[in-house]
């Protein structure tokens, strides 16, 4: 019973700092999404950042919910009307054309988190970051196309849309998803090494 007892409150405690380094996880790829939405080339319809190599560094890094939960509270954050977006942040951002990326932000970090299951490889880890960049162009393209048609009254097409809107950024999505598999095992080792410090420690 006492082993019992014992093994109980190992878990409880193991699931703690679970809990604890999950969350500075995701506050650290929020905050990380933020700064990349700073680090832009504007272009006239949707501007190049950094945000989506971290958005798919955090599927890479952290679990499904977890990643999900970080681009979450980056929208939380701009949409409270915080300056972490490329263009207008608080509720009016929701009506800019380029809403539909911000908004396919969370569903793409589950996404490579996902499909990466853990980093087994630098394929899959790249495998998973190109589904979850194509993601994010497709649902950013669609939502420019009617964006620009019912809320702006300047109507793209869709194929025009797709076009500026997803198929000129091919090239550094791909770049980026390569980058983001190169470094992603290592910051997995980093994570690691932490937890195993903050293990000690208890």
């Amino acid at each position: 019973m006492f082993h019992d007892r014992a093994k109980a409150a190992t878990d409880v405690a193991q699931g703690g700092r679970g809990w604890s380094s999950g969350a500075a996880g995701a506050a650290l790829f929020a905050s990380l999404t933020a700064v990349g939405a700073w680090l832009r080339v504007p272009l006239p319809w949707v501007p190049v950042t950094l945000q989506t190599l971290f958005v798919l560094l955090a599927g890479l890094t952290l679990t499904p919910g977890w990643a999900f939960a970080s681009q979450v509270v980056y929208l939380a954050v701009g949409l409270a009307g915080f300056p972490v977006f490329a263009g207008t942040s608080g509720l009016a951002a929701a009506v800019s054309p380029t809403f539909g990326y911000l908004l396919s932000f969370p569903a793409a970090a589950w996404l490579v988190a996902r499909l990466s299951s853990g980093g087994r490889s630098f394929r899959r880890d790249l495998l998973a970051g190109l589904a979850g960049s194509a993601g994010i162009l497709l649902i950013g393209a669609v939502y420019l196309a009617a964006a620009t048609r019912w809320l702006v009254g300047q109507p793209l097409g869709f194929v025009r849309a797709f076009t500026v809107g997803a198929v000129i950024f091919l090239p550094g999505e791909i770049l980026k998803a390569t980058v983001a598999a190169a470094v992603a095992r290592r910051l997995r080792r980093a994570f690691a090494a932490a937890r195993q410090v903050d293990g000690y420690r208890d």
